[in-house]
């Protein structure tokens, strides 16, 4: 039977109210299939109408799901994420009001790559708890991380809106309020997005209670939007300066215009209304930055028309190493200031190994492959930090728990699997080599020197036999 008629036949039983054989049916589906997200959602509906009556008693919910949960503990040691969605779902089948256990199916789902099924699970668990702080935060970067990739209108509001929950929740959350901001300004930029919801009023209304500012929608597309925005925005300052987010997104169009003297002197400003917040301070930092390197791009433009211009190379060099130094010293503060923040922690560690600090790296990139986000990317990262100390069979581990589990042949993935071969070369491992390489050959066989590399030790281990 194919997965269409399979579902079907499962969804018809669930408009009979036959929910036992719909849950074993669409629980066979999702086995097969792990990334058919419409069958999980019918699944999930037939479970909670099957209880919606008479949910289970703890001391019932306890046992039946002791097995599944301690099925999932087992692989969550292995490192097996599908294998956890399966446990998961089966935990589900006799409590599907728990809201951890939903957490767990998302978090899994994201470290196999199933972004959809991991926003999926993540929505049910916000649906089960609406005051499930982890939902809500890995909602808002999830569709954050979409909007980056895609981006969507949808996305972005999704991405606020869950953040906006979740600071109702946490009023005083860095991430939750700078990412709204953030987010803000950005379809203020894109598209105009300047109606904001009442949760959003809420984050910005000050503290005695001033009246709200009604904006009109504007659409910031070209260089003339976005110097009348910035004009807007000096119109609005006047009138409500106690608003620190007008400080903010001003802060941010200056910016994009390169108005770096000015753009400083904003975000300054709502860094003193706001000492507290950590993002009004990195964003300062994010200023001198952004022109420590248009800096640079000035000097390479300069080189470029004179390449025979050796004194030009000098003070190139001497601003490459100041940007860099003054990166590391912003990101240890942000690290500081945001210890939950496990971007900031994966950036110093990308940082720290550039600049050779493989132990600093490592202590960065082994908290940030927590976050599953970064896991794959961080344990890569520390496999390479390994491989430069010379320690190379931890790093081979490294590598391979990386890609452990994988479903999906990307870009990323190609990477590690390339630094895998290129690590067991160096050990002399060419079969092992073979077959990391043969990964990319079998998916990609044009990415980087990846035909005359499996070439090369395809030949070594006929040889060898």
């Amino acid at each position: 039977m194919t997965t269409d008629a399979l579902y079907q036949k499962a969804a018809d039983a669930v408009e009979r109210q036959n929910y036992d054989y719909a849950i074993e049916l669409l629980y066979q589906l999702i086995c097969q299939d792990s990334t058919n997200v419409k069958a999980r959602q019918t699944l999930w509906l037939a479970e909670k109408r099957k209880f919606s009556d008479h949910a289970p008693s703890k001391m019932k919910a306890f046992f039946e799901g002791l097995g599944p949960w301690l099925s999932s503990m087992m692989h969550s040691v292995m490192g097996k994420p599908l294998k956890i969605m399966e446990d998961c779902e089966r935990y589900l089948m006799g409590n599907p009001f728990s809201a951890p256990m939903r957490n767990k199916l998302a978090q899994s789902a994201y470290e196999a790559q199933d972004i959809e099924t991991a926003i999926a699970a993540y929505e049910s668990a916000r649906e089960v708890d609406p005051k499930n702080v982890s939902a809500l935060r890995q909602l808002g970067r999830l569709y954050k991380e979409k909007v980056e990739e895609n981006h969507r209108r949808e996305d972005l509001q999704l991405a606020m809106e869950r953040f906006e929950e979740l600071l109702h929740i946490r009023p005083t959350d860095h991430e939750a309020k700078s990412t709204v901001q953030m987010l803000a300004a950005q379809r203020a930029i894109e598209d105009g997005g300047w109606q904001e919801a009442d949760s959003s009023r809420e984050l910005v209304r000050d503290e005695k209670g001033q009246a709200e500012l009604q904006e009109q929608e504007r659409i910031v597309r070209t260089e003339d939007d976005v110097d009348r925005e910035i004009d807007r925005l000096e119109t609005a300052i006047a009138e409500n300066p106690g608003r620190s987010n007008l400080y903010v997104r001003r802060g941010d169009l200056l910016l994009q215009k390169k108005r770096f003297k000015s753009a400083e002197e904003s975000f300054q400003k709502a860094y003193e209304m706001e000492p507290t917040n950590t993002f009004h301070r990195a964003r300062l930092g994010d200023v001198k930055i952004e022109f420590m390197r248009a800096r640079i791009v000035q000097m390479e433009e300069k080189l470029a028309q004179t390449p025979d211009d050796a004194a030009l190379k000098g003070p190139i060099d001497d601003a490459r190493k100041k940007l860099g130094e003054f990166m590391v010293r912003e990101y240890r503060q942000c690290v500081h200031d945001q210890p939950t923040n496990m971007e900031v922690h994966h950036r110093l560690g990308q940082l720290l190994y550039e600049r050779e600090d493989f132990d600093g790296a490592m202590q960065m990139f082994q908290k940030s492959v927590a976050d599953p986000r970064y896991r794959l990317s961080a344990n890569h990262m520390l496999g390479k930090c390994l491989v430069a100390k010379a320690m190379y069979d931890r790093a081979v581990s490294m590598f391979n728990r990386a890609v452990d589990n994988v479903v999906v042949m990307n870009q990323f993935v190609k990477a590690v699997y390339y630094d895998l071969g290129e690590t067991l070369e160096r050990i002399g491992n060419y079969k092992g080599a073979e077959q990391a390489y043969g990964k990319i050959y079998d998916a990609d066989v044009g990415f980087r020197d990846i035909s005359q590399k499996m070439e090369a030790v395809y030949r070594k281990v006929r040889e060898n036999d």
